[in-house]
């Protein structure tokens, strides 16, 4: 499992991501989980 948490203190919010993985293929999916992570905008 791999996750991120982003909160935007000023407006009171908070957003997990969470992508789940067999932990033997966690290195095949690296590139995928990262361009998610990088593709997310909190919303303000």
């Amino acid at each position: 499992m791999l996750w991120r948490y982003t909160v935007v203190a000023e407006r009171g919010r908070g957003y997990y991501l969470q992508i789940n993985v067999p932990a033997s293929e966690r290195h095949e999916y690296a590139e995928v989980v990262e361009e998610v992570f990088a593709s997310f905008e909190p919303v303000l």
